[in-house]
Formats: C-alpha cells, sequence, structure tokens
C-alpha cells in the first residue's frame, strides 16, 4: 500500500470522534493549535503513514523529520507484514491450536486442545490443574480469556467450555518473583519481534507490557501498559497506557519502572531466535513470552504484530525508533 492509498484507506475508515480527541489530546500536551497539529497529521500520514492515532500515541508533534523516518508506523507495519508473510501460514497459526502445536517446545507448560480431545482428556487435565486459563483458539487482545478453578462438575465445566468456544486450557504461568514485585495480579509480558532471514533469526525490538488496575491481563486494550526495553532487557522509558497516561513508576505497587532489569532475558532472546526458524514462510512474528522463575516460555505468536514505538518527549533528539534496528536486517 503506497502513502496515497493508505492516506485514503484511513480517512475512508476514520472515526470522527477519536480523530477529533487526538487533535484535542495532542494540543493539550503540545500547546500547539489544532489547525496546526491537524495539518501535520495529514503531512505525517502522506510522508510516513502515521494515522492519527500513531501521530497521538508517539508524540509525533515532538519528533524531528530524521525521527520520524524511524518510527514503524501502522502503514509500514502493514507493509513488513505483506511482504515477509505468507498468507497461508500466518492463516494457518492464527488458530492458537495449531500455533500451540506447531511451537511445543517453547510453551514450557500444559496444555490441552478440546477440539481434539475427548472428554476424559479434559477430566485428567483439570485433575492437575484444577485452576486453569481457558481461551478462544481465535480470540485477540485478551477477548475471551479466563482464569477458573474447578468448582463442583468437572462434567458440567467441560460443557460450559466447549459451549463458551473456548477451546483451548492451559497451565497457569507463575511469573518470576522480579515480575510479580513490579504487578502480581497479572503475568507481565515481553514482545519480542523478531525477523528470519532464512538462515537464523534476529531480534529487532523489545516491549514490557505490564497489567494495572488489579487485571489478570497485561493486554494495552484491557487497561494494561507497556515500556520499552534495550537489548539487554533494561527497561529505558515510563509507561504508557492506552489512555495516554505516563508511569514513572506502577500505581499500583510504587515499582520504579524505568531501569527495571528483565530476568533471564539473554535466554528468552535466544529462545525467539530460534523460534522464528520454525516457520520459515513467517520472517515477521511479534513473540509474548513469560518469565518464569526457571525461565523463559512463549505464551503465543502473533504472525500480525501490533505497532510498538517510545513517545516522542521521551527522546533525546540523537535517539531513533524500532526502524533503525529493523533495517539492518529487512527492507522496509
Amino acid at each position: 500500500m503506497n502513502r496515497i492509498q493508505y492516506l485514503l484507506h484511513c480517512v475512508k475508515h476514520l472515526d470522527f470522534q477519536r480523530f477529533r480527541d487526538s487533535i484535542r489530546d495532542t494540543a493539550n500536551v503540545s500547546h500547539r493549535p489544532s489547525a496546526l497539529i491537524v495539518g501535520d497529521m495529514i503531512w505525517c500520514g502522506l510522508r510516513y503513514q502515521a494515522g492519527y492515532n500513531d501521530y497521538r500515541e508517539f508524540d509525533f508533534w515532538n519528533l524531528s523529520g530524521r525521527q520520524r523516518r524511524t518510527y514503524n508506523t501502522r502503514g509500514k507495519n502493514n507493509s513488513i507484514v505483506r511482504r515477509y508473510n505468507s498468507k497461508e501460514k500466518m492463516a494457518a497459526i492464527e488458530d492458537k491450536g495449531n500455533f500451540y502445536a506447531a511451537y511445543s517446545e517453547f510453551l514450557h507448560r500444559q496444555w490441552l486442545d478440546l477440539r481434539k480431545s475427548t472428554q476424559e482428556d479434559f477430566l485428567r487435565f483439570v485433575q492437575q490443574q484444577p485452576t486453569f486459563i481457558a481461551k478462544p483458539p481465535n480470540g485477540y487482545g485478551g477477548r475471551g480469556i479466563d482464569k477458573i478453578t474447578l468448582e463442583g462438575s468437572p462434567e458440567e465445566l467441560y460443557r460450559s467450555l466447549v459451549e463458551n468456544g473456548q477451546m483451548l486450557v492451559e497451565e497457569v504461568i507463575v511469573q518470576h518473583p522480579d515480575l510479580a514485585e513490579l504487578y502480581p495480579h497479572s503475568v507481565n509480558t515481553l514482545r519480542m519481534f523478531t525477523f528470519f532471514d532464512g538462515t537464523e533469526g534476529h531480534l529487532l525490538q523489545a516491549i514490557l507490557k505490564l497489567g494495572n488496575e488489579g487485571k489478570f491481563l497485561d493486554n494495552f486494550s484491557s487497561g494494561g501498559m507497556y515500556t520499552f526495553l534495550d537489548m539487554n532487557g533494561k527497561a529505558l522509558y515510563p509507561a504508557v497506557d492506552g489512555e495516554n497516561h505516563v508511569y514513572e513508576v506502577h500505581p499500583m505497587t510504587g515499582q520504579s519502572i524505568i531501569g527495571f532489569q528483565v530476568p533471564f532475558f539473554e535466554e528468552a532472546k535466544e529462545m525467539v531466535c530460534k523460534a522464528a526458524a520454525v516457520t520459515p514462510e513467517l520472517g515477521y512474528i511479534g513473540w509474548d513470552v513469560a518469565i518464569s522463575e526457571s525461565g523463559p516460555l512463549i505464551v503465543e505468536g502473533n504472525e500480525f504484530p501490533g505497532v510498538f514505538e517510545p513517545k516522542g518527549r521521551f527522546l533525546r533528539s540523537d535517539q531513533y525508533g524500532s526502524l533503525t534496528e529493523y533495517r539492518k536486517y529487512m527492507k522496509v
């Protein structure tokens, strides 16, 4: 999709209320006239394939042209996925059951696909895992995911799961104590982006996602927040949430976010680079990785990875976005 096509696509699917909200919020933060913001948004859509959400979320108003060119906007990300990921393979692992089967060596936990198992298999599973996670095979953004504890009849629970379409059940992950100290109510995961060049996998970018508000999911759409890690696994900036709030410390635990060192980061890097080679037709994957007390494990893979970039107000003039690393390995 070229720049004009991307801009026309954005206009066609424009949510005018959210567009107005983005203009207002950006004008308030930047202390700039709304008319100037609108003009710059249009320019960034044409020049950098950045929609108004990108502009607001990443503080494009505070970036130089050189910095803007290094940001992986949603338009650019769409192009990367089309270039490097096979549609057929994407469709295959979009189903989490298929994904779990293909990448089972990296999961390090018990799981069961109820579509390919019997009720007796489930009864054996729940005897070992009376508290477990249930999810639909094709859900996204944390939708349909529940933490369930067996109470009453396991046969009735089995029927309820099937009726609800929660056909994947899996062992609850117990995260590393260091991550639990940051926020204990969810498993706080890493989003690790890899590129497979045909020979080996390369880590492009790493994000730390944190839960909030007492919720057991760390998804951005579920009230969570995220920050950026350097290539050694140390948090570089404050975390941000979906409402554009900025947190230097976690609001529920008071733990500092900037400078947090993710345990077992080198092992996680090695793991996702190895996993990147499993399906060569999927060159670009965003892995959700949990860190347990004994090491890293893959939660799931995203064949159409989302876009994560730091807010422009966090960066010095000599700091840049993720495409600086991407361009070492791929054409962007």
